[in-house]
């Protein structure tokens, strides 16, 4: 038996050296921030912007105009924020037996408020948009009401399956479940049809917002079960202070502050900063990046 062990130890040893020889490679700094934290209980990074929402606002009600469609904050930040994604590949990565494994595609994951269809009680289901930078902001909107109409009315039958077993098993066995299951439909990319669980349903992002809350600004904490590394949150809309930078006038502009947790072992602060300065970019100019015809199909 003793043997057993030291040769499955060695084994499993080979396998890790192997795995972590393969490309896509990682730099001592990333090994290093992997092996000093665990899974995301620790390693939160926090920021905060705050937008000018009026140019936005103009925008979305172009959009709107246009494909009869009503627009919302949110559908314009989950494309802004995949956006910024691009110019920051690293963070959109799964971890996978200890290594990070760029994504194919930039899905944002946007958080519904909903019932509980047997308990009554409110919960809090995801709606993933996949290839989020390359959907127009009618197909976004589309997509969301669509499945958070399913949602609420109870007609998701992943989210049905999900919660079933949630309602039945302790807390202590509970976890370990949600452990493996998250391992496999994130890490390893497998979905689980029998629980209700997709291949990767969490995306690159997870998006929230407050402001349904009258919040103006809130952080919100990394989930594990999840594995995801950049969670962002939006809140209230309000008139605020604002210096017009050309003549120093301070005027009233409606404003909004947008939050960001991120696991600091998937990126630094260098990294960082090109997705926040993309995302500002995208927010201040957004008659730059998004054009109405293409946004409104």
């Amino acid at each position: 038996m003793f043997w057993f062990l030291v040769y499955g130890l060695l084994a499993y040893l080979v396998i890790c050296i192997i795995w972590d020889q393969i490309p896509p490679s990682m730099s001592a700094r990333r090994k290093l921030s992997m092996a000093g934290w665990g899974s995301p209980s620790e390693p939160a990074t926090y920021g905060i912007v705050t937008i000018d929402v009026e140019g936005i606002e103009r925008l979305m009600e172009k959009v709107s105009k246009k494909s009869n469609v009503k627009l919302t904050l949110t559908h314009f930040i989950a494309k802004a924020v995949a956006l910024a994604i691009e110019s920051c590949p690293e963070i959109n990565c799964r971890m996978v037996l200890g290594k990070l494994v760029p994504r194919k595609t930039i899905d944002t994951c946007l958080l519904v408020a909903c019932e509980d269809p047997i308990t009554k009680k409110n919960d809090l289901a995801n709606v993933t948009i996949r290839s989020t930078n390359s959907k127009s902001l009618k197909k976004i909107a589309d997509e969301v009401s669509l499945e958070a109409e399913r949602l609420r009315k109870g007609k998701n039958n992943h989210h049905v399956k999900t919660l079933q077993p949630l309602r039945l098993l302790p807390t202590i066995i509970m976890r370990p479940l949600i452990q493996l299951s998250v391992w496999l439909s994130v890490s390893l990319n497998i979905s689980i049809p029998a629980m209700g669980i997709k291949a990767d349903q969490f995306g690159s992002c997870i998006i929230t917002s407050v402001a349904p809350f009258d919040i103006e600004e809130g952080l919100v904490p990394l989930a594990p079960f999840t594995r995801n590394p950049l969670f962002v949150c939006i809140g209230k809309a309000t008139k605020k202070p604002f210096v017009i930078e050309e003549t120093n006038e301070i005027v009233a502009r409606k404003q909004m502050t947008v939050t960001a947790t991120v696991d600091h072992r998937y990126v630094d602060g260098k990294e960082l900063g090109k997705l926040v300065k993309k995302f500002t970019e995208v927010c201040r100019n957004p008659e730059k990046y998004f054009d109405v015809e293409k946004e409104s199909i």
